[in-house]
């Protein structure tokens, strides 16, 4: 499958957001869209690790993934 878009695919992208504005000036057809989104997220994967600093700053903790990658999904409407 190649990965650019052929100029066909192009012109129908175009006709289509053409006619999605047409229909926004006409019926207020974008108020009635419901968008969604989804994305897996890694969680509770902050560790300390010893290290060397000032005696008053306090060592930073460090991102990194866990062997079990414990991960949730967020979803966005």
């Amino acid at each position: 499958m190649p990965h650019g878009l052929t100029q066909a695919d192009k012109d129908r992208g175009v006709w289509a957001c053409t006619n999605l504005l047409e229909y926004q000036y006409k019926d207020k057809i974008l108020d009635q869209i419901v968008t969604y989104d989804e994305m897996w997220i890694s969680f509770n994967n902050t560790g300390c690790k010893g290290g060397w600093s000032v005696p008053v700053e306090p060592i930073g903790s460090i991102t990194k993934c866990s062997v079990t990658k414990k991960k949730i999904m967020l979803c966005i409407w």
